[in-house]
């Protein structure tokens, strides 16, 4: 007569049974593996806007600080460059602008003229902070500055026409504001 087992014989085979361990395993890890993908590929283009707009900054002071006099002509090829520069990524995010300082007898530092891009000149005449070091006086420096997408600009791409709106009911309310924006602006609302 054979021994009674009472299910013992079951859950010792189950134990040793190693078949889909691997599945297991790989159904924990892969979330992770997938995520790290993205998040390095994410980085990774980050890192390369950052190095374009280092090169984007690098080069319009250099372009301009080549020229002895500077047309509005001149620097809107120079903003055109740089735009170039930035491809395939978006520009309309782009912020350049261009100044020209000299520093005075007493190196105050003061602006003698400035262009943007999606920006603002500097006012010309104005008093400006120079790192110690960078100008003497009677020198003039080019002063270039660049800034590139906020985090909402970026993952609106080329939708610089559309408004991210979180409360409907309170830009309703301000139908003013609504009537003052250029041109066909959609709405992005998220309530």
């Amino acid at each position: 007569m054979a021994p009674v087992t009472h299910g013992g014989g079951i859950l010792r085979r189950l134990g040793r049974d190693i078949r889909g361990v691997a599945a297991v395993e790989f159904a924990f890890i892969a979330p992770v593996l997938i995520v790290m993908y993205f998040a390095i590929a994410e980085f990774t283009q980050a890192m390369i806007v950052k190095r374009r707009v280092s090169h984007v900054a690098s080069t319009i002071g250099d372009l301009t600080a080549r020229t002895t006099q500077v047309a509005t002509s001149d620097t809107t090829d120079i903003f055109t460059v740089a735009q170039a520069i930035m491809t395939p990524f978006p520009t309309g995010a782009l912020k350049m602008r261009i100044t020209s300082i000299t520093a005075n007898a007493s190196n105050v530092a003061k602006v003698d003229w400035s262009d943007g891009s999606n920006w603002s000149g500097a006012a010309v005449g104005s008093t400006v902070t120079v790192p110690a070091g960078v100008i003497t006086a009677n020198q003039s420096v080019i002063r270039a500055e660049v800034q590139y997408a906020a985090i909402i600009e970026a993952a609106l791409n080329d939708k610089s026409q559309h408004l991210v709106v979180s409360d409907s009911a309170a830009l309703m309310a301000d139908l003013d504001n609504l009537q003052e924006l250029p041109g066909r602006v959609q709405m992005i609302c998220l309530d």
